[in-house]
């Protein structure tokens, strides 16, 4: 009998937890669409962009494997109790140098990014570089409640919303 009543118990809260409904997490915005509206860019100019970023990620990404393939020598020769300390410290020093030639400031892709825009839009961008250098200041303000944030963090619920229960036409 207590087999049953457990078995009872356990279907009829399966049934509960698998009846509650989560309320969907807000759709996330597709990369890149305030800049696409701000400086009005075509769908082409999109594509062209983000090749831009996709070769300056694949440069970044050969260096970034050269530099796994050294560490993982220094860690085979370490391993194996090498006392190599020449080779060692020349891998290092490989790495080292395979470092200072990632491509982090991104000056050598701007000029085949800026060609893909026109003149009106390149003029906006300068609009963005003051926002850049106005950030540190707009936050200090928003911190000595001077200005209201624009768009404030959203807070999502730790827990979902109580779901209101239905009542049937019998129970009426």
């Amino acid at each position: 009998m207590k087999s049953i009543l457990l078995l009872v118990s356990a279907l009829a809260g399966t049934t509960v937890l698998c009846a509650q409904i989560v309320s969907p997490l807000p759709p996330i915005p597709a990369p890149n669409t305030a800049l696409i509206q701000y400086l009005g860019l075509s769908d082409a100019q999109v594509q062209a962009l983000q090749g831009v970023q996709d070769n300056r990620n694949a440069a970044n990404q050969a260096i970034y494997k050269q530099i796994s393939d050294k560490q993982t020598a220094i860690n085979n020769l370490i391993t194996a109790g090498s006392n190599d300390a020449l080779q060692i410290g020349q891998l290092t020093i490989d790495i080292n140098n395979l470092r200072k030639q990632l491509q982090t400031s991104g000056a050598p892709f701007r000029e085949p990014a800026l060609a893909v825009l026109t003149q009106d839009q390149k003029n906006k961008l300068a609009g963005l570089t003051n926002a850049l250098q106005l950030q540190p200041s707009s936050y200090q303000a928003i911190n000595l409640n001077l200005i209201d944030p624009v768009n404030p963090p959203r807070i999502l619920p730790l827990t979902p919303a109580p779901i209101p229960l239905e009542t049937s036409p019998g129970d009426n």
